[in-house]
């Protein structure tokens, strides 16, 4: 469902968490289809928080 492509961009994967925001609030019966946001949710914000920690680390060293 959600591609994880190593050129994955911060915006992109925003871009994707917003969607399955909008997909949990929108609700759903299916529990693997929700297992499979969850996990993917969490890929994301690991991603996201590893950005944002490079982008501090090299504002420090500059």
């Amino acid at each position: 469902m959600y591609e994880t492509p190593s050129d994955l961009t911060y915006q992109e994967a925003k871009k994707q968490l917003e969607e399955i925001l909008q997909m949990l609030e929108e609700g759903t019966d299916n529990i693997d289809e929700l297992e499979s946001m969850l996990e993917k949710s969490k890929k994301l914000v690991a991603f996201c928080q590893l950005r944002l920690r490079n982008i501090e680390e090299n504002l420090e060293t500059e």
